[in-house]
């Protein structure tokens, strides 16, 4: 079963608020309208009807369309308001797009409503599932234990560095931004060669995965690991770096530790008289 659309209608002229039911019926829309005509019963509906979409006549005995969307903002709701009236001005049509308006229909033009009313609708969903995308990109970049980082490489400066890099490097935010080759000063001495080797493929558009080592601001060195993904201008030019940077000092010296362990291994099994022989229930 379809939901039905609620519209809050806001207008004080009975005719009009039955030739706008009329066309809405005309399309394809499953709705249900509610009809005010003065400020206390639009409040009301706001909050009880919580409608879907409001269409508001501009000129009220009480108040006007401005003051309608002054209301609607004041409450919270984000939802399309979309102007429906006689005559508008340019002017008038510029200053309520900006107030907040979704769109503005004339009534000699009615026919255009349920295309208005459906691209309202399909906006507003669009920017809700855009902000709600932003807001969890949002939590990820400030909690997650990861560095995202992105640069500026032909001025030179960092445009963005996530809060872990203080947990990474040790080194906050600020520091970062304020001191702009922090990022190389910090790299382990004997691993320079790979911050080299790495910029010649990051010249030529290549994505770099890589592993080295930091000295963190406490003394310590920390092994990191890196994927850095370039951008190249039209002609070619590196303009930009973007990446992720991730703490992997305990997976790297658990493998070192594997590593020695076989070693000891393999040194008993080749230095020892003894025959030692491996069953197995195959």
């Amino acid at each position: 079963m379809n939901v039905k659309l609620k519209i809050l209608h806001l207008e004080d002229v009975l005719t009009d608020a039955e030739l706008v039911g009329i066309e809405i019926k005309k399309s394809y829309l499953s709705f249900e309208k509610l009809d005010v005509d003065n400020r206390i019963d639009y409040i009301n509906a706001l909050n009880e009807y919580v409608p879907d979409i409001i269409l508001s006549d501009h000129s009220l005995p009480s108040f006007n369309s401005l003051e309608a969307l002054k209301i609607l903002k004041e409450s919270f709701l984000n939802i399309p308001f979309i102007l429906i009236t006689s005559t508008i001005s340019e002017e008038f049509a510029v200053e309520i797009m900006k107030e907040g308006a979704t769109d503005y229909i004339l009534k000699d033009r009615m026919q255009r409503l349920p295309n208005a009313i459906v691209n309202a609708l399909e906006k507003f969903k669009l920017e809700a599932e855009h902000q709600r995308a932003s807001q969890e990109l949002s939590l990820l970049f400030n909690t997650i234990d990861e560095v995202f980082f992105s640069r500026d490489v032909i001025n030179s400066k960092l445009i963005q560095v996530s809060p872990a890099c203080e947990k990474v490097f040790g080194y906050t935010g600020s520091e970062m931004f304020n001191t702009p080759n922090l990022g190389r000063e910090i790299l382990y001495p004997a691993d320079q060669h790979i911050h080299e080797e790495n910029y010649k493929k990051l010249l030529l558009g290549q994505t770099v995965l890589t592993r080295y080592r930091i000295i963190h601001k406490k003394g310590s060195i920390r092994w990191v690991e890196s994927k850095i993904i370039p951008r190249l201008s039209e002609t070619g030019v590196l303009i930009r770096l973007s990446g992720v940077t991730r703490d992997i000092t305990e997976q790297k010296l658990a493998e070192e530790s594997l590593v020695r362990s076989e070693g000891n291994l393999r040194s008993v099994f080749e230095n020892t008289d003894l025959s030692i022989i491996l069953f197995t229930n195959d």
